[in-house]
């Protein structure tokens, strides 16, 4: 008598086998996707510390930053650093830059007797992931004053090639803290930028700030020494 051994027969494994393989090619690249908004939203939030360190500086102080006194980043790494409001460097790096140094600097500043100076490893980096205005003032509007964006921004309102996560994508946070991660800044009624003096729509990020402030920032793609344009 012929008995029946269970199991599965070669066609239901292939079966089985090929479903998974489907699957697979379908869920794979959206967790990657997941995977990779989930470190753009993090790192947005390390960039949102600069801002946070800046407002914190301008409204406690009631003393705007000056473009004239903080002439690169470094300097006003070591100026938060100095009255403690940023530590660590790595808030200015985002993982998935390719300009990024490896490995990234630890430390924003040295002090050495009651002089505030920029770490040598944090100063000599080839470039910095944002841009940051320096000499906005305290009476800025704050939801509509961007005050650190993703470096690649152009006056068109586009993230370039040398942007830190490719064309096409990139961040801003505004004076009020807030922030918002964007394909491009948007032209007319779509634009999330305002002209700093008139509150028209704006694609440039420099009109949207006033003339006094100036970009700091370091790296292809960067508008460092740019000026505001805003009135």
């Amino acid at each position: 008598m012929r008995k029946n051994y269970p199991g599965f027969t070669l066609v239901e494994l292939l079966t089985v086998i090929s479903i998974i393989g489907i699957l697979a090619a379908i869920l794979i690249p959206a967790v990657s996707i997941s995977m990779q908004r989930a470190r753009q939203a993090a790192y947005v939030a390390n960039a949102r510390t600069i801002a946070t360190g800046h407002q914190a500086y301008v409204l406690e102080r009631s003393r705007t930053t000056n473009p004239a006194e903080l002439s690169t980043i470094g300097d006003f790494g070591a100026l938060m650093a100095r009255y403690g409001y940023l530590e660590s460097a790595d808030v200015f790096f985002a993982p998935d830059d390719p300009l990024a140094p490896d490995p990234v600097p630890r430390s924003v500043a040295v002090k050495s007797g009651n002089e505030w100076t920029p770490s040598p490893a944090f100063a000599s980096s080839p470039a910095y992931s944002v841009d940051v205005a320096i000499g906005v003032p305290t009476t800025a509007p704050g939801s509509t004053t961007p005050l650190v964006w993703a470096r690649g921004l152009g006056q068109d309102g586009e993230w370039s090639d040398d942007g830190i996560w490719g064309p096409g994508i990139g961040f801003i946070v505004f004076f009020d803290g807030h922030s918002e991660i964007l394909n491009a800044i948007g032209n007319g009624d779509e634009s999330r930028l305002l002209h700093y003096e008139n509150r028209s729509n704006t694609s440039n990020v420099l009109e949207a700030l006033p003339s006094r402030a100036k970009v700091r920032g370091k790296g292809q793609g960067s508008l460092d020494g740019s000026s505001g344009t805003g009135s």
